[in-house]
């Protein structure tokens, strides 16, 4: 059978993991031959998917913009609706039901036991993006374990690879020659604000013991002016400019080259990784750590620490003495990220992602669509 024409559902496509995964999805997809759009609020990737091809459709979805979606999507003829994360699902499902069309949807992070308890708009089948996703999809309150279908995020090894230029950017960034940044690359929301504060505040620890170290927080959100004064505050009592709120930028493969550590979760770990650049999984639900050969899957497993169980807290304690035993082994910390940079470039691209995913919307639509429950 021919796959699909898909239309993706997702809140905002501004800067972040899921609109990433997103960008490389679309952009496979229609390099395979597919039709797609999605239907979004908008934000600063619209560009990308307008480049790529992908069918921008400009509304919110919520559900008072329900009537306007179905009027305005109806025509488009899309036969799959593929919503990523629990809000777009919501709205995902009632379009898709309206219109007669296959649905699908994404999980990309975990729900607390109670909203699995009153979520009622799960597809038949649902992709969980890691290990931890699918166990806590499938937990009480959840979805029966062979609903899941299991995938993985895929990184751009044409973009995020090691040895990209980076002296015009540190001389952009004002960064001294011999300038050691560490740089953290998130939206600034919530715990992952925590966790870049956090690094911020061990910033004077890890200066008594590397003097070159300096905090590079690259990203927004709307926990951003909290982050701004934590710098302040720290800057102040290093007496110099030691940690640098960069903000949103189109050049992250460059920060990841430029950085002698990134401390990162979910998606944007994983591009560290690709980079060839030591990298600390830290997220949403804790500490994991330094990520090498040996532990990659099960970083994986857990989309470096933005899923699955809990883990320690990322306090500034535990971020001054982890990254400093990096820095302490900086020579060698590098040599084993390059090599791994090869095996996570050669292990999850974003083709076979593409048809993975592909694989999931022929069994949707062959299958038919059932109720959420």
């Amino acid at each position: 059978m021919s796959v699909p024409s898909v239309l993706h559902v997702h809140p905002t496509i501004g800067i972040g993991g899921v609109e990433s995964y997103l960008v490389r999805l679309t952009r496979e997809q229609i390099r395979r031959g597919q039709r797609v759009g999605l239907l979004s609020a908008g934000g600063a990737f619209e560009e990308l998917f307008a480049a790529a091809g992908v069918e921008l459709v400009k509304i919110r979805p919520l559900p008072e913009n329900l009537p306007q979606a179905i009027a305005q999507v109806r025509p488009l003829g899309f036969e799959l609706i593929h919503a990523h994360n629990y809000k777009a699902a919501r709205f995902g499902r009632r379009l898709a039901d309206a219109l007669g069309c296959a649905y699908l949807m994404s999980v990309h992070g975990p729900r607390p036991t109670w909203k699995r308890l009153i979520f009622r708009d799960w597809s038949r089948w649902v992709v969980a993006m890691s290990e931890g996703d699918r166990d806590n999809i499938t937990a009480f309150g959840g979805i029966a374990p062979s609903r899941v279908i299991l995938s993985f995020y895929g990184i751009d090894s044409d973009r995020f690879h090691p040895g990209l230029e980076t002296a015009a950017l540190r001389e952009e960034l004002e960064l001294s020659p011999t300038a050691l940044p560490l740089v953290a690359v998130s939206r600034f929301a919530n715990q992952k604000a925590d966790i870049a504060l956090a690094l911020v505040e061990a910033l004077p620890a890890l200066v008594a013991q590397v003097p070159e170290a300096v905090v590079l927080l690259v990203g927004e959100g709307p926990d951003e002016e909290r982050l701004r004064a934590g710098i302040e505050r720290v800057n102040r009592q290093l007496g110099r400019r030691a940690a640098v709120m960069v903000g949103p930028r189109r050049d992250v493969e460059r920060l990841m080259n430029l950085a002698a550590v990134v401390v990162a979760t979910a998606n944007t770990a994983l591009e560290a990784l690709a980079c060839g650049t030591p990298t600390l999984a830290v997220g949403r639900r804790g500490y994991f750590g330094p990520v090498g050969r040996e532990n990659l899957e099960a970083a994986r497993a857990t989309c470096f620490a933005d899923h699955g169980r809990m883990l320690p807290l990322p306090t500034t304690e535990l971020l001054a003495r982890e990254v400093g035993r990096v820095l302490a082994r900086l020579p060698e910390a590098r040599e084993e990220a390059q090599a791994l940079a090869a095996v996570v470039a050669e292990r999850y691209t974003v083709p076979r992602m593409a048809e993975q995913i592909e694989a999931a919307y022929e069994r949707v639509v062959r299958n038919g669509r059932s109720p959420g429950r």
